[in-house]
């Protein structure tokens, strides 16, 4: 009997210790110490997991951010949007990289255009770099002959990365996913894929300047 309490104590010392030597109690994972970044990957080598394994899933299934802790990202900061070379996507009959990064960079510009100087960069303003890095035009086929429960739509993930002034590694990342299976594109997997990439991209600049803004 003796010994089976004492077991049973022990168990109980293990399990309190496990449990509070975690301290202070979790920030969330918005806020994280460290960052990955787009640059360090290879090319073609985009890792999807390895990239969302910090952030916090704002939107279920859609919307993904992280923000280094102490970074400062001010309301009245400048937004200076860098357009990037493709250097995650195969170019494929469906899928014409350059002009899926031309379509995520020309939506992003103007979705911050109230935000930009118009003069370049200066010493007050953040750099925001966006890369599309990763899309699946789906099967035309599925959509024009199924045409429901998704069969055969398109997908897209989309990565936006903000710098502070003189920094090497984003202050603030944000991923979106997203897809559709149907749409006034006759069947056209570039176009959907465009569509997707607009979508996205405008939702993820509304999530970023709230970041700026504080809310």
């Amino acid at each position: 009997m003796f010994r089976f309490s004492y077991l049973v104590f022990l168990l109980l010392g293990v399990l309190c210790f496990v449990g509070c030597g975690k301290g202070g109690g979790p920030t969330g994972p918005q806020f994280v110490a460290t960052t990955p970044a787009l640059a360090d990957f290879a090319n073609l080598k985009f890792d999807s997991k390895l990239y969302l394994a910090d952030m916090e899933e704002v939107v279920i299934g859609e919307i993904w951010l992280a923000r280094v802790k102490g970074a400062i990202l001010p309301a009245n900061a400048f937004l200076v949007v860098r357009p990037q070379e493709n250097r995650f996507l195969v170019e494929t009959k469906k899928i014409a990289p350059t002009q899926l990064q031309e379509t995520l960079s020309e939506t992003l510009s103007r979705s911050l255009q109230a935000y930009s100087n118009g003069s370049g960069l200066d010493s007050k303003s953040l750099t925001v770099q966006a890369m599309v890095v990763e899309a699946n035009p789906g099967s035309r086929v599925a959509r024009y002959l199924i045409g429901i429960m998704g069969a055969g739509k398109a997908s897209v993930t989309v990565v936006v990365e903000v710098f502070e002034p003189g920094q090497a590694k984003p202050s603030l990342r944000l991923v979106a996913k997203g897809s559709l299976a149907k749409g006034d594109y006759g069947g056209d997997s570039s176009k959907l894929l465009q569509a997707i990439i607009e979508d996205v991209t405008t939702k993820l600049a509304e999530h970023l300047l709230a970041q700026l803004s504080g809310e």
